[in-house]
């Protein structure tokens, strides 16, 4: 059965300009054809896929994966049109092949080919058919085959060698030798593919032993089996291992790799391993590199940082100042640094729902399909309903699921997935369960900002979420943490299932974070990184990682989940405090990590409620 009527005839390419009642009636015509693609070439729903916008590409896309199926190349090569699509693309090169134009079937799947990962099964038909007829040679599958290697992809090489038959059988058993114990690379023998095997196996031994990886890399197998772009490789992939583990001698390897081997990647982790150390001079050059090819607002923090440490106060408060302009995690910190009142950048969203009131065949089938517990559906049907809505009428039905609908996660992934809608504040970070949080924040002390930071960071308002790790609800708690809570701050709690009530996962939630202010005398930003990698880990942070300053400390967390998560906690923390309208201010955030005696400034501990 259609989800909706079909009304209206079918809108064609010389339509008006935007008015809600045409843009309902190409959005039904729109489900209408979705529902019952045409068997046979249509001319009305070619006019109607004709203007390539994002319903008509997306019912295109659909309509090309049934000719597909169809095998009927002929339409699928005059319909196809350019698309992020692996899958299609791979369509019209097998199109291609069947048309007779196999050169540029061999062209146009090449660079398909030439990839470290696995393709969807419609590319696996096509390089089958290329391999068969041996359009793909012998050489292509190795240009594979050392990429994969190069990437680290080890299964996917074995595949393609095991697929190369006698050919290649040599290097398989290496391979499968190298990939149970990596220091037989030094058994290996001349070849076309053994600088690659040899690499693969150093990197391998590298990730087990790097000390042993050393002692290889001094080994006369090594120069005689790699080349000097391997070496490079090598190089960089060692100095990145020890800068990520804050391991003394990373400089030494960084100082051996060459400019055109140092990616972002790279270039990220030497900035902070100068940071580490505080080798401001080099964080200079370092940042000056970084934000003259790619001016990213965290190395043109750290360059005002670098100035600011240097002496050089009026160049660094300029770029603090132009940095604070935006709201940010740096540009917050730029404010603090330059004194200045953060930078919120907010603006209203749209609360006329008169504005989309024409709507409301498409936002009755919203509302009942969401409250009908299929959400998935109704998330389907508004992220395509929105996807060509000017900014004022998306800022309305955004507002719309989020009053109406009470569904905060939607509406923040709507609001946050349109730069039109970016700086509207109400919608981005809304103030749900506020009665619940004001209670349990109260009563364990905690401000209420730093509660709706974590669950705006933990599950973005979704009640129902469960993480791949199986921590559950809108605190992502997991079950076997809940029981230990519920039992030490004495809640009642009788089965994993109350984890998705909002009140009991926020109170459970708010317990933790006071469980948690006690080993860590009530630092929010410990608390926090406590709350994402676990106490423990944070302990060890603490007692390997000396902490310096702040901003120092969590930019050279060894964890990019852990850096991400208290740099946006940190934002949000912020922005929440702005939407409560209290003044917005990161002290308790940036305080040192001091002593049980000077460190209370939040989070003491209290007995549950």
């Amino acid at each position: 059965m259609g989800v909706f009527l079909f009304i209206s005839p079918v809108l064609h390419a010389d339509e008006p300009e935007h008015t809600p009642q045409t843009y309902l009636t190409k959005y039904l015509t729109y489900v209408h054809w979705v529902e019952h693609l045409p068997t046979t070439i249509d001319p009305e729903f070619i006019q109607f896929i004709e203007p390539t916008t994002p319903l008509t590409q997306k019912l295109r896309n659909k309509w090309l994966y049934q000719l597909a199926k169809q095998q009927d190349w002929t339409h699928f090569h005059q319909y196809y049109r350019p698309t992020d699509d692996r899958a299609l693309q791979c369509h019209e090169q097998t199109a291609l092949y069947h048309l007779g134009q196999t050169q540029e079937a061999l062209q146009g799947a090449l660079p398909l080919w030439l990839s470290a990962q696995s393709q969807p099964l419609s590319c696996t038909t096509l390089f089958g058919l290329l391999l068969k007829n041996h359009l793909l040679t012998q050489a292509h599958i190795d240009q594979r085959i050392t990429l994969s290697l190069a990437k680290n992809q080890g299964a996917l090489a074995l595949y393609l060698l095991k697929q190369s038959g006698s050919a290649r059988e040599k290097e398989a058993n290496a391979l499968n030798q190298i990939a149970h114990d990596p220091k037989r690379i030094v058994l290996l023998q001349p070849g076309q593919l053994s600088g690659d095997l040899y690499l693969y196996g150093l990197k391998l031994v590298v990730s087990r032993n790097s000390k042993a990886a050393i002692t290889l890399w001094h080994h006369p197998q090594t120069s005689r089996l790699l080349n000097g772009d391997q070496k490079q490789q090598f190089l960089a992939y060692l100095a990145l291992y020890k800068a990520m583990r804050h391991q003394e001698d990373a400089e030494l390897w960084f100082a051996q790799v060459s400019p055109k081997y140092r990616d972002p990647t790279l270039r990220d982790w030497e900035i902070r391993y100068a940071l580490m150390h505080q080798k401001w001079h080099k964080i200079l050059q370092l940042t000056t590199d970084a934000t003259t090819n790619q001016p990213e607002p965290n190395w043109q923090y750290w360059h005002a940082r670098a100035l600011d440490a240097l002496g050089r106060h009026q160049e660094a408060l300029q770029h603090y100042q132009l940095l604070a302009q935006k709201r940010s995690y740096y540009g917050f910190l730029a404010s603090v640094r330059s004194h200045q009142a953060l930078h919120f950048e907010s603006e209203p969203a749209n609360q006329d729902l008169q504005s989309i009131a024409v709507y409301a065949p498409v936002l009755d089938k919203i509302a009942q399909l969401y409250h009908a517990k299929q959400g998935w559906l109704a998330a389907r049907t508004l992220n395509e309903f929105s996807s060509e809505l000017p900014k004022s009428e998306k800022s309305a039905l955004t507002y719309w699921v989020a009053a109406h609908l009470h569904w905060p996660g939607k509406a923040i992934y709507l609001s946050s997935s349109d730069e039109a809608l970016f700086h509207q504040l109400t919608l981005r970070f809304p103030l749900t369960y506020r009665q619940v949080i004001q209670t349990y924040a109260k009563a364990y002390h905690m401000p209420e900002a730093l509660v709706y930071a974590i669950i705006r960071q933990e599950s973005t308002f979704f009640e129902d979420i469960t993480s791949q790790a199986g921590a559950c609800g809108l605190m992502q708690i997991l079950p076997r943490t809940a029981k230990i809570i519920a039992k030490q701050a004495k809640i009642a709690y009788s089965n994993d299932k109350e984890l998705f009530s909002s009140t009991t996962n926020i109170h459970l939630g708010i317990a933790y974070l006071n469980m948690l202010s006690q080993p860590f005398h009530g630092h929010p930003l410990l608390m926090a990184a406590a709350y994402n990698a676990g106490p423990k880990q944070v302990q060890h942070w603490l007692k390997n990682h000396p902490p310096k300053d702040i901003d120092i400390w969590i930019e050279t967390l060894p964890w990019q989940e852990t850096r991400n998560y208290l740099k946006n906690v940190m934002a949000f923390y912020a922005v929440y405090q702005y939407r409560m309208q209290q003044t917005p201010n990161l002290d308790a955030f940036l305080q040192p990590f001091a002593s049980k005696e000077n460190n209370r400034s939040f989070g003491t501990p209290k007995k549950a409620v």
